[in-house]
């Protein structure tokens, strides 16, 4: 039958009309049937208040109890809210949650069911809370609500927040409606009668969330009978129930080392646990047997295969009890592994699955030859016949000692490339190198942990100008093979070799105005930036632009002394000789005779008439004035 909620729409209650396990989903609990059989009452499958107590969870309580199960729900929404979401906000009487019918009405203020009877609910119909993947199928029916025996459902409540919303009214509605509101069936009191597929069983409504979970899925067998396993599995104060309280890291274990696992858990039960009782298993999957090792460095705290004993003697309610023991990788593949464990009170049942578990690091095995760059010395400028002291120093990260000769640094990019230096100091003494492509360490041998310094000489020789980059890299040379490349190089700067003959600009005097018959002192002071020392009448001033012109002045003083001209084209300097480094300092007349009225501007430049050439030209003229 429908009954209408005074709303457009109708909720399907009533004998027959919603979907039980009796046609394909789950029967029974596996494993449990046995132990909860003894106090499954189907008079009173739940209290009361538990029934409709809607602030038992709330969002994030609901969340980590579908990631705890790794359910197919634990990742899905629906018009931007998560699963989690739309449980809380149906227990509260939000949405479809909402609405009065025959003088009964659900709201916000009333709020409908306990949440953890939805996610019962949603298990009991539809497997959604242990199921990893989620059917479109099983999402429109997800808590078989107007889905009767029969077969079909209708579409007015298809898809997830409708099936959760409409489904927790209608449990608040049938337990409103159980006692007091004039109906004639499902009251509190009343006796019923049930066809179910093992048989008839007969009772009576003890309670109005008893007759509500009826009048919503009218079976014993198994359709109530699996809503109260889940129940009490799930969420009941039970005989055997604990919580975590804490648990130490996760681990990483090279191959042979071993860690000692640790958590502790209260006793939220109504048991004393006594040792062999209750233990911590092996899960995911149950009873597993782990691919790492039982051992360690003291007590394994294994007492089999899969099973972990506690610390203490017995555990009472409300007191802790910590699991302790150890495991060992023994060749275990190199990866990252999750080991899940599950308190269980053997012979009673398992307690419940927060997931506890630890990632168990297993990093690639650290090979024989290997190392890390520690330090090395700066970058050189070497000038021809200059040698530099390249020093390097690395730390032995392998399994193996280092013996000098075997371990070296290799000349790399290309490897066992033969530098453009030469291998040696600058004196020739002991360069370093043991090859023309290896240099040995100083150390005579380099435990793993220690440091190798490798110390050699290279020489400019006649290598060209310029900056060129010398990669090195190590090498086990007794078969362990090139380490790991950490792009070791020195840039090693080659100047432009000095040239014998250079100079630098100084000061020269200022530009002159001369008038005819009048005489004017010039003076120039340079330096020898060159190698070779200038002597006198070899290094002199030339007339320029163009070289060795003939100045349109008379090359004398004006009573007609010494000049300092030696020729037509060349004045020499002062000094008897001039060494690399110091100045010289050319002084010479220049007269006007018959010179036109203007502006003359006179070029001169530095050349070194023994076979040195003309040096830099850095434009040295002085503007003579002639009015």
């Amino acid at each position: 039958m429908y009954l209408m909620r005074g709303k457009s729409i109708a909720k399907a209650v009533g004998l027959g009309l919603v979907f039980v396990c009796s046609i394909g989903f789950i029967c029974y609990i596996q494993g449990a049937k046995t132990a909860k059989a003894a106090t499954f009452n189907p008079n009173n499958l739940i209290s009361d208040g538990n029934f409709i107590n809607v602030t038992k969870m709330d969002t994030a309580a609901v969340q980590r109890f579908l990631d705890g199960r790794n359910s197919c729900l634990k990742n899905f929404s629906e018009n931007g809210r998560s699963a989690a979401q739309i449980i809380r906000d149906a227990s509260r009487g939000i949405g479809d949650a909402s609405g009065s019918m025959n003088g009964i009405s659900v709201n916000t203020s009333t709020g409908t069911i306990n949440p953890e009877a939805i996610l019962v609910t949603l298990q009991k119909e539809q497997s959604l809370v242990t199921s990893s993947s989620c059917s479109d199928t099983t999402l429109r029916k997800a808590m078989g609500y107007g889905c009767p025996d029969s077969g079909g459902c209708s579409a007015t409540y298809a898809g997830f927040t409708k099936q959760v919303e409409n489904a927790a009214w209608q449990f608040r509605y049938n337990y409103e409606r159980a006692q007091g509101h004039g109906f004639g069936d499902y009251q509190v009191g009343q006796d019923f009668s049930f066809e179910d597929w093992n048989g008839t069983h007969t009772g009576r409504f003890d309670n109005k969330a008893t007759a509500s979970l009826y009048r919503y899925t009218p079976h014993v067998y198994n359709g109530n009978y699996n809503f109260f396993n889940f129940m009490d599995s799930w969420f009941s104060v039970a005989e055997y129930a604990h919580t975590i309280v804490t648990q130490n890291t996760y681990p990483s274990l090279v191959n042979g080392a071993s860690y000692n696992f640790r958590v502790t858990v209260k006793n939220t039960g109504t048991a004393t646990w006594t040792q062999g009782r209750v233990n911590l298993a092996t899960s995911r999957d149950r009873d597993r047997i782990s691919r790492f090792t039982r051992e360690g460095n003291g007590p394994s705290g294994w007492t089999t295969p899969n099973r972990i004993k506690f610390q203490e003697a017995t555990v009472a309610p409300g007191a802790n009890a910590t699991f302790s023991f150890w495991m060992k990788n023994n060749n275990v593949s190199p990866g990252t592994y999750r080991e899940y464990f599950q308190v269980v009170a053997d012979g009673i049942g398992w307690m419940e699955d927060y997931g506890v578990y630890w990632d168990v690091r297993v990093p690639q095995p650290t090979p024989a030859y290997t190392h890390t760059f520690v330090t090395q010395n700066a970058y050189p400028t070497l000038a021809n016949g200059q040698a530099y002291n390249f020093r390097v120093t690395v730390k032995n990260t392998g399994t193996a000692t280092w013996t000098r000769g075997h371990v070296n640094l290799g000349t790399s990019h290309d490897r066992d490339r033969i530098p453009n230096f030469i291998r040696e100091s600058a004196d020739g003494s002991a360069s370093g190198w043991t090859s023309p492509n290896r240099v040995r360490f100083q150390e005579a041998s380099v435990a793993p942990g220690a440091n190798a310094t490798f110390s050699f000489y290279m020489k400019n020789g006649s290598t060209p100008p310029g900056t060129h980059r010398q990669y090195f890299q190590l090498v086990a040379d007794n078969g362990g093979g090139w380490m790991e490349d950490y792009g070791i190089y020195w840039d090693v700067n080659v100047p432009q070799p000095t040239p014998a003959y250079a100079h630098a600009f100084v000061s020269q005097n200022g530009y002159p105005t001369i008038a005819h018959g009048q005489a004017y002192k010039f003076q120039v002071n340079v330096r020898n930036t060159g190698t070779a020392t200038w002597t006198r009448g070899q290094v002199n001033l030339g007339t320029s632009h163009d070289k060795d012109r003939i100045p349109n002045f008379v090359r004398e003083s004006a009573d007609g002394s010494a000049s300092g001209w030696i020729s037509g084209n060349r004045v020499r300097f002062e000094q008897a000789s001039v060494a690399p480094g110091q100045n010289a300092t050319f002084t010479f007349y220049m007269k006007n005779d018959s010179t036109p009225s203007g502006t003359h501007r006179q070029y001169f430049q530095l050349v070194a008439d023994n076979g040195g050439g003309w040096m830099e030209d850095y434009g040295i003229y002085w503007d003579v004035r002639v009015p």
